[in-house]
């Protein structure tokens, strides 16, 4: 039975998925759940409601991915080059749809670059400048930094200091090469960070429909 998700019915989304609910519904027209409450008034049991998918990509531009991606505890939950569907799925389903992008000002820098006109897609590119200028807060050092995403301090260091270990060896506990890492300098770390703070993903209702089969 192809019978359609429910991304835009808001109820449905309530009663099977909650913790989607902040995010932002996508998918097509017919994705309002009628399809799937005409099967069940004729006797049709649905399984797998309980299953979407949310799409969270940290990059383009490539800078953004170098960074460091924590939950609300002020731990590194993911791979920051891991697909988008997958980091989605680690926001919502084990971190509360809630998550922070630390990158330091030289990795700002590099992001402006790799965002000029003719090295993204408009869309990617619309994207990156957004994060850049719109979606960020910067903190004056890393007390600032513990205070402005309500972790605990030694929690955050520790996080940015197994991310500088990474990147001086060979690989990491989410399997990401010292070449991904980028060393964040302690004088950098503690004068300059800049955040790019990511609420809840967008829902793909066309991933989330094939993930209920």
């Amino acid at each position: 039975l192809c019978a359609g998700g429910f991304v835009f019915n808001r109820e449905m989304v309530a009663e099977h998925l909650p913790e989607f609910v902040p995010g932002l519904p996508l998918g097509t027209a017919g994705d309002d759940g009628l399809g799937i409450r005409l099967g069940q008034s004729v006797g049709g049991k649905p399984a797998q409601m309980h299953r979407a998918s949310a799409w969270r990509f940290l990059y383009p531009p490539n800078a953004f991915a170098q960074g460091v991606l924590v939950n609300d505890k002020g731990e590194r939950f993911a791979n920051e080059f891991w697909y988008g569907a997958k980091i989605g799925e680690a926001m919502v389903e084990e971190n509360h749809g809630v998550a922070t992008l630390i990158i330091d000002e030289k990795l700002k820098k590099l992001a402006r670059a790799q965002s000029k006109p003719g090295e993204l897609q408009w869309f990617q590119r619309a994207a990156a400048l957004m994060n850049l200028y719109l979606n960020c807060k910067k903190a004056e050092d890393l007390d600032a930094l513990a205070e402005m995403l309500d972790v605990p301090r030694a929690t955050l260091q520790k996080t940015l200091d197994e991310n500088n270990a990474v990147a001086r060896d060979s690989e990491g506990p989410l399997r990401q090469s010292a070449r991904q890492c980028a060393p964040a300098e302690r004088r950098s770390v503690l004068r300059d960070r800049l955040l790019a703070r990511f609420e809840a993903p967008p829902l793909r209702g066309d991933d989330a429909r094939r993930a209920r089969g």
